[in-house]
């Protein structure tokens, strides 16, 4: 298996374990924030489904609109199921947006766009998803200590990658490491998002 490939797989086992156990914490609670959670990690995995999917095989249109639909869906659950978390309403625009890189997607994959003209619209606003979950997390008054400041920027840095993948995909000798940067940081933000959730149990307790 190339180094590519590996990476993926990687990616595919590491979103896997972290929709069971986001799915195991919700069962013992049945917090709302937790579920949302959990499918978007579900997206997550399924994205990488989809990539590994693609890689040696000829281009299908179906298999890249799945792609680049999950990575959007996984982005915008964890942005929504933060809000949730924080007791906050998720903005209407994000919603708005959302729905216009989604039919961007679909028009560009139908259409045949150049994979750079459909990348960076959706992975520029994925980028900014994250960058937004993470300002908000840090500005919340409701969470305190090193816990909140750990996935505010952990969030923050996966956005500023995810908006890079368009430009460093393509380069072949970066794209493994470019998986395995991205790997580090969702299990960062993982990480973070049990630690606060911890920590909020136990306030609440």
């Amino acid at each position: 298996m190339s180094w590519l490939g590996s990476a993926i797989v990687s990616n595919i086992l590491g979103s896997l374990l972290l929709t069971f156990v986001y799915g195991y914490l919700y069962l013992q609670n049945r917090n709302r924030y937790m579920w949302i959670w959990t499918l978007g990690w579900l997206a997550y995995f399924a994205r990488f489904c989809f990539a590994y999917l693609m890689m040696d095989g000829p281009e299908n249109v179906l298999l890249l609109m799945a792609n680049q639909l999950a990575a959007l869906i996984s982005g915008v659950l964890l942005l929504w199921g933060t809000h949730v978390f924080l007791e906050k309403r998720l903005p209407r625009q994000w919603l708005y947006l959302t729905a216009a890189v989604v039919a961007w997607i679909v028009i560009g994959v139908l259409g045949r766009f150049s994979f750079l003209a459909v990348t960076i619209p959706s992975f520029v606003f994925l980028g900014a998803v994250y960058v937004w979950t993470g300002i908000t997390l840090l500005r919340s008054k409701a969470l305190k200590g090193s816990e909140k400041k750990l996935l505010g920027i952990a969030f923050i840095a996966w956005g500023i990658h995810k908006a890079d993948y368009p430009f460093l995909r393509a380069v072949t000798a970066f794209a493994p490491w470019g998986y395995a940067i991205g790997a580090i940081l969702e299990f960062s933000v993982a990480l973070g998002m049990l630690l606060v959730y911890f920590q909020k149990m136990r306030l609440e307790i």
